[in-house]
């Protein structure tokens, strides 16, 4: 696995690129809870060393939702975008119903239909707006509007938890 890593890193260094395809692993605990038998994809490996020790030493596994008010399809200024999403933020409070419903009718994400679920994901493998809530907040909670490339959201952290244990 390390001579693998090294190649890579040459092949970077050497202005080549490398098609890096993130295989997939199930998770299997005996349960039929949605978290012990999720399919979880494994995470890619960065050119940074200290993410990629962060990435080794956290084997988390987080769920979350969100609603996405996307450019081109949201057409208010950005200040009314952001009143607006700090609104639907106020309204739903920290329930997890009244988020996938409001997901549901005004998200732009192609999750709007299951209720903005963006699934089970482990670190590395989320947007990098969304790393620093779904990794060190609470979960049950609604957090944003965050901004990113694709536009503002309101994120629902489900849950993150290690999926090695025994829930509590």
């Amino acid at each position: 696995m390390g001579m693998v890593l090294f190649s890579v890193g040459i092949l970077c260094a050497a202005g080549m690129q490398v098609a890096r395809v993130a295989p997939r692993a199930t998770i299997t605990m005996g349960g039929r809870k949605p978290y012990e038998t999720a399919t979880i994809p494994l995470a890619v490996v960065s050119m940074n060393p200290l993410k990629n020790l962060m990435q080794m030493q956290d084997q988390r596994v987080a769920r979350a939702s969100q609603i996405v008010l996307a450019p081109g399809k949201c057409t208010l200024p950005l200040n009314e975008a952001i009143d607006l999403l700090k609104t639907w933020k106020a309204e739903i409070g920290d329930d997890e119903e009244k988020f996938a419903a409001r997901a549901k009718t005004d998200s732009h994400c192609p999750t709007a239909a299951t209720g903005g679920d963006l699934g089970f994901m482990v670190r590395g493998r989320v947007a990098e707006q969304f790393e620093d809530i779904i990794w060190t907040e609470e979960p049950g909670k609604v957090y944003g509007p965050i901004t990113s490339p694709k536009g503002l959201h309101l994120l629902y952290l489900h849950s993150c938890r290690d999926p090695t244990k025994a829930a509590e």
